[in-house]
């Protein structure tokens, strides 16, 4: 409950709590800016208050001085996902270590983490998400590439293709492992709905092309999605 807390008391203070002005001065002023100063107390504040017990106090103070240094280290960095990710990073390993000293459950992190790594199943989900992403997509490319002829005139974003058909496969293994088959449903009726949309100033040949792709993708993903529940159910780890 309280890294829950750490967490929640993150994210309202740097998301809606901190207004396009503040930034925008932090990334000119950097360590000079008065509204980083601000950003960096109401941080500490904020998890005091949501963790609201008086000995948590060192972590108030803990959060506001690391916090402060490192968006002063993002404000010199171009506004690109990589330094957004290291950012938000660095932020939830300090408050991991936070809540790790007062709950003094550090200690017992190594071996919950060494018990991950034996407990099979998670391996097993690893292996069926990896497949669903890389190897699947290299298969359909080949079988399609090799097999039909790409209409020439490809007016769309560049690799958006490819990356629309992770996200897809990732969402219909996950549907499957949790049998949510109405959400499955529904994410094959709103892409139908989209395609057309899309459609409309397309040529035959495309249409049929998207469509041979996405179907491929969509029963690739579900027998992967089948065979990891079959496995999970019949051989636990």
């Amino acid at each position: 409950m309280i890294l829950i807390k750490l967490l929640s008391a993150h994210i309202i203070a740097d998301f809606p709590l901190q207004p396009d002005s503040w930034i925008t001065d932090r990334r000119e002023k950097h360590g000079k800016s008065k509204f980083l100063w601000m950003h960096s107390l109401f941080h500490g504040g904020l998890a005091w208050l949501f963790v609201f017990q008086w000995q948590a106090w060192w972590i108030g103070i803990t959060i506001v001085i690391t916090h402060f240094f490192i968006d002063v280290w993002k404000s010199k960095r171009p506004e690109k996902l990589r330094y957004f990710f290291v950012d938000q990073g660095s932020h939830v390993i300090i408050i991991l270590v936070l809540w790790g000293i007062f709950t003094g459950i550090g200690p017992k992190i190594p071996g919950f983490i060494a018990q991950m790594t034996l407990n099979g199943n998670i391996w097993l989900v690893i292996l069926g998400y990896t497949l669903v992403i890389w190897p699947v997509g290299i298969v359909i490319q080949q079988l399609i590439q090799y097999n039909f002829d790409f209409p020439e005139e490809d007016q769309g974003l560049e690799a958006a293709g490819k990356w629309i058909g992770y996200f897809e496969r990732i969402l219909v293994v996950t549907f499957v492992l949790v049998s949510a088959y109405s959400a499955l449903g529904l994410l094959i009726a709103a892409k139908s709905i989209l395609r057309i949309s899309t459609d409309k100033s397309s040529g035959r040949k495309e249409t049929e092309y998207i469509l041979l792709g996405t179907l491929m993708s969509w029963t690739m993903a579900i027998i992967i999605g089948i065979l990891l529940r079959y496995l999970l159910f019949y051989f636990p780890k």
